[in-house]
C-alpha cells in the first residue's frame, strides 16, 4: 500500500511497476495452467512476440534470445500498465476523494479488462498483430480475458488505497 506521504510522481510510478511486475507473474502462472489443461501450444505473449518481431524484420538469433524477449516483454508491458494503474489512481483519488468508496478490489479488474480492450480489442488488431476478439479463437479470448482480470485483481490487491497518515503540517489523504 502506498500512500501520497510516501511519496508522487516518479516514486508512485516505480511502486506501481513493481506492483505490475508481481500482478504480471500471477496472470503469466494463470496462463500457464490455462495453456496446460487447454493443451495450446502458445500462450498469447508468445504470439504476439512473433509476430512483432516478424512485422518489425527482426530475426532472433536463437529460441532463447526470442524467450528473452518473449518474457522481457511481457513484464516490461505489465510493470508499464501497473505504474499507469498506481499513478492514475492516486491522481484520481486526489480530485474525487468520493472514489475511495469504491475497493480497489473492483478497479483492478476493471482496469485489467479495460487493458485487454483496448489492447487486444484495438491496438494489437490494428497493427495486425491478431485478429479482433470477435474473429479470433474464442477460447483464447475467454483466456485472455480471464488473465486480465487476474492481473487486475492482483494489481488491486498490492496497491489497495487506503487513507494515508497525515504528514507533518498537512491532512491529505492518498494512495
Amino acid at each position: 500500500m502506498v500512500s501520497q506521504a510516501e511519496g508522487s510522481g516518479l516514486r508512485l510510478a516505480v511502486v506501481g511497476a513493481g506492483h505490475g511486475l508481481v500482478a504480471t507473474v500471477a496472470m503469466s502462472g494463470a496462463m500457464g495452467m490455462w495453456q496446460a489443461a487447454s493443451r495450446r501450444t502458445r500462450v498469447p505473449p508468445a504470439l504476439v512476440t512473433d509476430r512483432l518481431l516478424a512485422a518489425a524484420g527482426i530475426q532472433p538469433s536463437s529460441s532463447v534470445v526470442r524467450k528473452i524477449l518473449e518474457i522481457g516483454g511481457h513484464l516490461g508491458f505489465g510493470a508499464a500498465v501497473g505504474a499507469a494503474y498506481l499513478t492514475g489512481t492516486a491522481a484520481l483519488l486526489r480530485r474525487v476523494p468520493a472514489a475511495r468508496r469504491v475497493a480497489s478490489t473492483v478497479t483492478g479488474p476493471a482496469y485489467g479488462i479495460a487493458v485487454w480492450a483496448v489492447f487486444y480489442g484495438g491496438l494489437l488488431p490494428a497493427l495486425g498483430v491478431l485478429p479482433t476478439p470477435p474473429k479470433d479463437d474464442h477460447g483464447r479470448q475467454h483466456q485472455l480475458l480471464a488473465t486480465h482480470m487476474i492481473y487486475g485483481l492482483s494489481l488491486g490487491l498490492t496497491t489497495r488505497h487506503r487513507p494515508a497518515r497525515p504528514a507533518t503540517g498537512t491532512t491529505r489523504s492518498g494512495v
